[in-house]
């Protein structure tokens, strides 16, 4: 595999700086959106009856009339969230994708996935538990590590 850092595999990140590790063997993910699931989408064996759950975009909230950037304010329940980020990994590179730790602190869950191919646009699920969420634009979220 070589000497493949993840600032060759992430693209249309925000900001190197606070988003890739200095070893250059991970990255921080941001939100670019977040939607509510609102129906149960379907799968079968050949495929020719899948779909997609459906979800309804939300739409955040500036707690000032001078902030750049809004808020979602999320209650308990699941969610989609599509990342700024898009990852193109070469032949061979296996990623992982994880919450990152802060979110986690924060009381957020997601699936850990192994991504090996393009993923664009890229989005995960999220569970909020009860306590609920406040996320801002463009806040980190997961976190992609190149294994081995």
């Amino acid at each position: 595999m070589g000497s493949v850092d993840v600032t060759q595999i992430v693209g249309d990140y925000i900001h190197e700086g606070k988003q890739f590790a200095t070893d250059k063997k991970s990255a921080v993910l941001t939100v670019k959106s977040i939607s509510r699931i609102i129906d149960g989408g379907a799968l079968d064996f050949g495929g020719s009856e899948y779909g997609e759950a459906e979800v309804s975009r939300l739409q955040p909230e500036k707690r000032n009339s001078e902030d750049k950037y809004g808020w979602w304010q999320l209650s308990p329940g699941q969610y989609r969230v599509e990342l700024n980020e898009r990852i193109y990994p070469s032949e061979g590179t296996q990623l992982m994708l994880h919450p990152w730790s802060h979110a986690v602190a924060a009381g957020v869950t997601h699936p850990v996935e192994l991504i090996s191919g393009e993923r664009s646009p890229l989005f995960t699920h999220i569970t909020v538990g009860p306590q609920g969420l406040a996320v801002k634009e463009n806040a980190r979220i997961s976190q992609v590590t190149i294994l081995g």
